[in-house]
């Protein structure tokens, strides 16, 4: 196998002081890229020998030798330019625009082409602004549109192109000797071209106090147009979901914004800071391309419709577990409760009894409630994308002794966890955990859990009863060192001696089931949690 990475880059910079009000800097260059990764190989089995010396492919089973050569390719290149404006360092304007070319897309569709502005005001510098000083060390306010350009696709280096693969394992004629065969195991799109994604910012940047205390601010829009997706599409075509092609389809807006606080200080022989960041953004699809809305994934509730999340959970609404007076009688001979007082789905009937979950009818064909809980009933119950998503991190430095920390965590976000990671007894590896004991009984009617039964399946319908809060607090990481003084270390022929210990993740604070990892909000248990982590450490430098 030979794998090569060629990364090339020429760029030239020109800085012009035209007075000593006036400042341009222009800034041009070409950039290439280029992967390459190509497989020659063969096998064979049986050899008339055990002794590696005779290992040669000559040497084995004809009927066991194999071929396989194949070559992957990916390049892009990209042509920039930038120009920088300066007036009195107080008005900051920003041009620039770039075109990238990729391998991904076919000929008609490789170029893209991607302009930006930017401008900025540093109004801390103005003469009005003087009587501000002795707080306000500098102030700015910014604004910026721009266009990028994506283009991953994962695990295809040839999105345009529908490959025919060979397969010689067709018995044609008498003989019933396999020959080659072709087909074609995925579909291409030809007309595939760049993703484009254009952003709105507008922000303010504030220091006070000698640069102590740092403010900044961002509020941003970001719009996905001719976002790359893969379609739904039926099985009739023949090729499986995962090798349908990339399109160009749709639009999805994003809104959010971002806060950082900092404040770095000094008390006698003690440096400290603290920082605090906070952020927030909202996703939704505003244009499907003319597509239907549709349910991207059945077993996880994601759900594509205009208006709505990506990939927003979708399903059902509850209203907790049915009790006894939910029933209007029992059957005397078999003592099971009959002729519930609630809306069934249909899996339900015949089997619903005290202790199952409690589907609700919200609407039916015509838009009104029809006493029958069906797809008609199913709503978007939760984002699985976090918002309010916070940070706080600080130091501290006395005498070579440094500390710091790192807090993490998300504010509110939705989780779902699956099959075995949620539930017991639905197949040979779903081990029962201490929280399946909270189930259903008479004398346990508040329970967490319905009640124990042989199927399941009409008690796991995808449906908000099932919805985790996954919004969590992390101590990301801590810190502590010591830096020897140079003196020490220096007749060591040492310019820097700093040795430290540290741990993550030592303890996350959440409502999250169990013992899953709120960072993963959707999960069937398959995904190995974060651990904590302990380390000592030594950094020297000559």
């Amino acid at each position: 196998r030979q794998m090569c990475i060629r990364d090339r880059e020429n760029i030239l910079t020109y800085d012009w002081q035209i007075n000593d009000k006036n400042r341009l800097n222009l800034l041009g260059g070409i950039t290439a890229q280029k992967y390459t990764n190509e497989k020659l190989g063969g096998s064979g089995r049986n050899f008339f020998s055990e002794v590696e010396d005779y290992w040669y492919l000559d040497q084995s089973s004809s009927d066991t030798r194999g071929l396989e050569n194949n070559g992957k390719h990916e390049a892009m290149m990209s042509y920039l330019f930038r120009a920088n404006y300066a007036l009195m360092d107080r008005y900051l304007l920003t041009a620039s625009i770039r075109a990238d070319g990729s391998s991904k897309f076919g000929p008609d569709n490789r170029w893209g082409y991607f302009p930006s502005f930017s401008a900025g005001w540093n109004f801390s510098r103005e003469k009005f602004m003087e009587f501000a000083t002795p707080v306000l060390s500098s102030g700015k306010l910014r604004a910026s549109w721009g266009e990028l350009g994506n283009q991953n696709i994962p695990g295809n280096y040839y999105p345009y192109l529908s490959p025919i693969i060979t397969e010689e394992s067709y018995p044609i004629g008498a003989s019933n000797t396999p020959v080659m065969g072709l087909w074609q195991n995925k579909i291409g799109n030809p007309d595939i071209k760049w993703e484009t994604i254009r952003m709105l910012n507008f922000g303010m940047d504030l220091s006070f106090l000698n640069n102590r205390l740092n403010v900044d601010f961002d509020w941003y829009k970001k719009e996905n147009i001719d976002a790359l997706v893969r379609p739904d599409v039926p099985a009739i075509v023949g090729v499986s979901s995962s090798n349908v092609g990339y399109v160009n389809l749709g639009k999805i807006d994003v809104k959010g914004w971002e806060l950082n606080l900092s404040w770095r200080d000094k008390i006698g022989n003690v440096n400290y800071n603290l920082g605090f960041n906070l952020s927030d953004a909202r996703n939704k699809i505003t244009d499907l391309g003319g597509t239907p809305e549709s349910l991207t994934s059945t077993a996880s509730g994601s759900y594509r419709r205009v208006g709505d999340p990506i990939g927003a959970f979708y399903g059902y609404l509850t209203d907790g577990l049915a009790q006894v007076y939910d029933f209007e009688s029992v059957n005397t001979t078999t003592g099971k409760y009959q002729k519930p007082k609630f809306p069934l789905v249909a899996s339900q009937n015949g089997i619903v009894q005290p202790g199952d979950i409690k589907y609700r009818d919200i609407s039916g064909p015509d838009g009104a409630p029809d006493g029958v809980v069906d797809d008609y009933d199913k709503v978007v119950f939760g984002d699985r994308d976090p918002h309010y998503t916070y940070a706080i991190k600080g130091g501290l430095e006395w005498k070579g002794i440094d500390f710091s920390f790192y807090l993490q965590g998300v504010g509110k976000v939705a989780g779902y966890l699956e099959d075995e990671a949620r539930h017991a007894f639905i197949n040979d590896y779903s081990i029962p955990k201490k929280e399946h004991l909270d189930r259903w009984t008479p004398m346990n009617p508040n329970a967490s859990y319905p009640r124990l039964y042989q199927s399941q399946e009409h008690n796991r319908l995808f449906s908000d009863y099932w919805k985790e809060d996954a919004s969590y607090l992390r101590l990301k990481n801590i810190q502590i060192g010591y830096r020897f003084p140079t003196r020490m270390v220096a007749p060591l022929g040492i310019n820097s001696l700093r040795v430290y210990a540290s741990a993550d993740n030592l303890f996350t604070k959440t409502d999250y089931f169990g013992a899953y990892d709120p960072e993963v909000r959707t999960t069937s248990g398959d995904v190995y949690p974060q651990v904590k982590t302990y380390g000592f450490g030594l950094s020297v430098t000559f």
